[in-house]
């Protein structure tokens, strides 16, 4: 093969190589609209297989933050509230009573919008107590690479969802969408 030839296979090869290149970003950029926001509870306390069993009511308080509004919208405390309502009566049908309170207190650590290189994120402390005793204490970090969910509605419910879970799993409900 002579110089012309070697040169036009390498740029055909490269050409087809940045392409594929693009056609995996966009790909994945796909997968992250799909899968929208997601959010993982840390356990920084150790929790007892049966700590939750007594526990027959929940509360959440309204999430609170001492980051300030620049770095945490006022609008992501009107969505954690109202996403916690919903697992509130999500939840109710497991903690109905008969027992005591569980109250539920989250503060936003860090928040950070989805820009157009990097990811939505919220970082927030959960501490779960009974009158004066506390029963967990955790860090949820809630996630976005998607456009569509990056904001605050979807972080805030994507942090709130990762916590409902783990109150469920403490009283046994299994959830078929677990990793």
């Amino acid at each position: 093969m002579n110089g012309v030839a070697a040169r036009w296979a390498l740029a055909a090869l490269l050409a087809v190589s940045v392409s594929q290149a693009g056609c995996t970003k966009v790909i994945m950029q796909g997968v992250h609209e799909v899968r929208g926001a997601s959010a993982k509870l840390h356990l920084i306390s150790a929790v007892d297989e049966n700590e939750f069993a007594g526990y027959g009511g929940i509360r959440f308080e309204p999430l609170e933050t001492s980051i300030g509004s620049r770095l945490c919208p006022p609008t992501l405390h009107d969505e954690y509230d109202a996403a916690a309502a919903v697992w509130q009566r999500k939840l109710a049908e497991h903690y109905s009573g008969g027992g005591p309170e569980l109250t539920i207190e989250s503060e936003a650590l860090y928040y950070q919008k989805k820009g157009l290189l990097k990811s939505a994120l919220m970082l927030s402390r959960v501490r779960m107590r009974a009158k004066e005793t506390l029963v967990m204490d955790g860090i949820v970090l809630a996630k976005s690479k998607s456009y569509r969910a990056g904001g605050e509605s979807a972080l805030a419910a994507a942090t709130l969802e990762a916590i409902g879970k783990f109150l469920e799993r403490q009283k046994g409900v299994e959830s078929e969408d677990e990793d």
